[in-house]
């Protein structure tokens, strides 16, 4: 049977509010201590430890796939990134919100053994596919994020997996998204499928395999901005992007 598994709304909330309370910097002083003791001999060491407050700002970027496999789940989602944006208010944190969204490159490709019997569609051009688009950057006039959840609609998206290492990219590479100096930035991502990578699950499981490169911002295979999910994730972490995957999958069981 096809069972449809969505995560709740009161999970992610709670997950988006434990990011935006991890402590950023604790310190501790001494860091590190040497003894050299003979046998019955015992030390006393006192450290001193700093644990900074809860960060002052947050930014949350919701992120969107758009593309048809999610149509059954869309308006769930669009109404989870709102429903956030009200249980977020009462923390005290001066949080702002943007908004980003994509379905999948248009255009055929054949890459990294994707497609052995010939380029496969990323992306259907008739439906207004696109890979990567900032809706709204971040802001604090909640009005204008909540009116470009609402005005997101669906395109098409040829294949299964999806272009997420592209938009898992631009969350760190788009100067314009907004991101500010000093808040705690978590992507909130809602999607259905795997990325486009030509080594997913790399360091995870027993093995890798491959859904096709992902392309990069001029859209060609091949060329010096091919994007590599692991690569990206790194990119994520040294920029201090915290990401947050709502998955809603379908799995035989």
């Amino acid at each position: 049977m096809k069972q449809k598994t969505r995560i709740g709304l009161g999970v992610v909330l709670l997950l988006v509010l434990c990011m935006i309370s991890i402590p950023v910097g604790a310190s501790v002083v001494p860091d590190t201590v040497e003894f050299t003791l003979n046998p019955g001999e015992t030390a006393t060491e006192s450290k001193d430890v700093c644990i900074p407050a809860v960060p002052a700002m947050a930014d949350v970027l919701f992120s969107f796939d758009l593309t048809g496999s999610m149509g059954g789940i869309l308006a769930t989602a669009k109404a989870n990134g709102i429903d956030i944006i009200t249980g977020l208010g009462g923390t005290g944190v001066d949080i702002q919100y943007g908004v980003s969204s994509h379905m999948d490159y248009v255009g055929s490709y054949e890459s990294c053994g994707y497609g052995p019997y010939g380029p496969v569609d990323y992306g259907d051009a008739s439906y207004g596919d696109y890979p990567y688009a900032l809706d709204q950057s971040i802001t604090s006039v909640v009005l204008d994020v909540t009116d470009a959840i609402n005005g997101l609609s669906l395109g098409y998206g040829a294949d299964g997996p999806e272009d997420y290492t592209r938009v898992f990219y631009e969350s760190y590479a788009d100067e314009t998204t907004g991101w500010r100096t000093g808040a705690k930035k978590v992507m909130v991502h809602f999607g259905d499928n795997v990325p486009h990578d030509c080594n997913l699950e790399e360091g995870i499981s027993g093995g890798t395999w491959t859904t096709g490169v992902d392309p990069g911002r001029d859209g060609s295979v091949g060329t010096s901005d091919d994007l590599d999910l692991q690569t990206v994730l790194d990119g994520m972490a040294t920029n201090n992007v915290m990401l947050i995957e709502c998955h809603t999958s379908t799995a035989s069981q």
